[in-house]
């Protein structure tokens, strides 16, 4: 039996000129990033909606008149008129969570004049342009009610 020459080892595997797979080491790749999921539109949160502004103003509900009235730093709204004797403490404003002054007066078919008192100051409603100067060198408010 021959013994092998000393030198190359034999390999038992044939390899072709052509064949490099064995001699490039593959380096393991990055996950590909995911592709964004489309939500439907639907199922997507909406922001949450604003509350409308309040309409400021006197305005007919019902058999009754709704004052508002913004005085937002406000402590105290009263509202004095040919309604209630003009009394400057009978009927006060509420005020409301959106920092609006309001309150609700039953009032018949007529012509009203009327001020609100605003921390004891006398003030022509600034969302009524119909006004009339008085006697005291300011403005009454008017509303004419149909």
């Amino acid at each position: 039996m021959a013994l092998p020459k000393p030198g190359k080892p034999k390999s038992t595997k044939k390899s072709s000129p052509l064949d490099l797979s064995s001699a490039i080491k593959q380096t393991p790749q990055a996950p590909a990033p995911a592709a964004p999921v489309a939500i439907p539109t639907a199922l997507k949160p909406k922001p949450p909606a604003a509350a409308p502004a309040p309409s400021y103003g006197p305005r007919r509900i019902g058999e009754s008149i709704l004052f508002i009235a913004s005085f937002p730093n406000a402590n105290a709204v009263f509202i004095a008129g040919s309604f209630n004797a003009w009394n400057p403490h009978k009927t006060p404003l509420t005020k409301a969570p959106d920092s609006s002054w309001q309150v609700t007066i039953p009032l018949s078919k007529g012509v009203y004049k009327y001020r609100y008192i605003v921390d004891g100051k006398w003030l022509q409603d600034p969302h009524n342009s119909n006004t009339e100067k008085n006697e005291f060198g300011g403005f009454n408010s008017i509303l004419k009610v149909e």
